[in-house]
């Protein structure tokens, strides 16, 4: 059945349901005027930088501090797409990411990382018509993730190291199918990985992980 809500058009005939009931002579191309994703093109254009400071220089430490940097990142996207209607649709998204590295000895370390994502609707989300199941929406949002991480590893001996992260994941403006795609709900993900690491040559190691 149709759960949609929108009929199916052919040549400008609406056939509320599938078009096999009402078609006489049987199965009937209909790929030029019924198919189910519109064709469609998109143009993305990016922008990004990145740079990294030597915090211990800059700040001229020395006790207590055998290294520490911070990485910091910045990224623009555009993306514009155009249906076969030459209907536009454009959005943008700005994401930076940071991570600080501390160590403090040559055995022990710290990292802490931020970070934001987003994930563009597909032409299958935007564009899906004449199906019986769910329907597209051009108006359809990227999908917005931020993580950040917390790490603590250690170096036991000369090959053998282990760490432990803390891991924390929001997605919001998730995009889900309900009759009609569109921008509902958000999930949350909180997590610990423990890591232990053995280096038995240049070419070989061996490690075993816990999430």
């Amino acid at each position: 059945c149709n759960i949609t809500g929108h009929d199916l058009e052919v040549d400008g005939e609406t056939y509320p349901g599938f078009p096999y009931i009402y078609f006489p002579n049987g199965m009937t191309d209909i790929s030029e005027q019924a198919n189910w994703l519109k064709e469609a093109a998109r143009d993305i254009t990016a922008f990004y930088g990145q740079m990294t400071v030597d915090l211990k220089k800059f700040f001229h430490l020395e006790k207590g501090v055998k290294s520490l940097s911070l990485t910091a990142g910045l990224r623009h996207d555009y993306y514009r797409n155009k249906d076969e209607d030459d209907n536009v649709n454009t959005n943008s998204t700005t994401n930076p990411r940071f991570g600080l590295v501390y160590a403090p000895t040559e055995k022990l370390y710290f990292k802490a990382l931020y970070g934001q994502a987003f994930r563009a609707p597909t032409f299958k989300e935007l564009y899906t018509q004449n199906n019986p199941a769910y329907t597209g929406n051009e108006a359809t949002e990227p999908e917005e993730i931020t993580t950040m991480e917390g790490l603590v590893g250690y170096h036991f001996t000369r090959n053998i190291s282990g760490s432990l992260t803390y891991f924390h994941t929001k997605a919001e403006n998730l995009i889900q199918t309900v009759g009609i795609v569109q921008n509902i709900g958000k999930m949350e993900s909180d997590g610990f990985e423990g890591e232990l690491k053995l280096n038995i040559d240049k070419n070989k190691y061996a490690y075993c992980n816990f999430t």
